[in-house]
């Protein structure tokens, strides 16, 4: 009898420990399961862009959400990316330059977050080409964030247990530079705008999306867009009369999100 129970207790052991097993392996596995939003009328789905090696996931969305908003992610601690890009403010800062860390200056206005997924470039000059580019970018910029260099912000967030936790949880890794840039990229991914009066009135057909006044101001927008020294021959208010933004003139950019 005793000796079943120590072969029952044995195996109880043994049976515990591949459960334990299991689940730190399984909480260690990164997500697979897709989050890709809805694309509203007014946006393009085929421009909106996810890179095939970072693919949209909740998690990866939460814990680049996370990152947006704190103000630990830069030198002082005074500086999050949503400082200049505050959700109140359709994710700008509302100002002429963007103020810093310690209050410095920039030489332009940070750009809305909203959209930037249909773009091919980003940053005002372009000079970034995907999002992951983008979101790392101002961080070692000693008048954004501040850090000296990557190797000086991984080694304060590698401080921080929370961010160790969720960057083992969601990319099965410790915390690096490229996990920041994809789960970055992932969030402003979702900030997305559309299906505006505008996008219903002149996609959709909804004739009550939009005043009268409004429909002429469309007309002569369109008008203008697509040929910015044409003089209107009319200003009826119908979507038949707007002229559209694939006649645009060379080099004017009508693709979303391009600035």
């Amino acid at each position: 009898m005793s000796h079943q129970k120590k072969l029952f207790g044995i195996w109880a052991v043994v049976a515990f420990t591949a459960f334990f097993l299991i689940q730190i392996t399984t909480a260690a596995e990164p997500s697979k399961k897709e989050a890709r939003p809805a694309i509203p009328l007014g946006l393009d789905e085929e421009s909106f862009h996810v890179p095939s090696d970072n693919p949209m996931t909740p998690e990866k969305i939460a814990l680049g959400r996370l990152l947006f908003f704190d103000k630990r992610l830069s030198g002082d601690n005074s500086i999050a990316c949503a400082t200049c890009h505050m959700p109140a403010l359709a994710f700008t800062d509302g100002q002429p330059v963007s103020a810093g860390i310690r209050r410095q200056l920039g030489g332009r206005s940070a750009p809305t977050a909203i959209n930037r997924a249909f773009s091919q470039i980003q940053f005002w000059d372009g000079r970034a080409a995907t999002l992951e580019d983008q979101s790392i970018g101002p961080f070692t910029n000693p008048i954004e964030h501040g850090f000296a260099d990557y190797d000086q912000m991984l080694a304060k967030m590698k401080k921080i247990e929370g961010y160790r936790k969720e960057f083992k949880k969601v990319f099965g890794t410790d915390i690096t530079m490229d996990g920041v840039a994809k789960a970055i990229a992932s969030f402003q991914r979702t900030l997305i705008s559309g299906n505006s009066p505008a996008d219903r009135y002149d996609i959709g057909g909804d004739e009550n999306a939009i005043s009268d006044s409004a429909k002429r101001g469309l007309v002569l927008f369109e008008i203008k867009r697509a040929a910015p020294n044409a003089t209107p021959a009319s200003t009826s208010p119908t979507r038949n009369s707007t002229i559209s933004a694939s006649a645009g003139t060379p080099g004017m950019s009508t693709s979303a999100g391009t600035w």
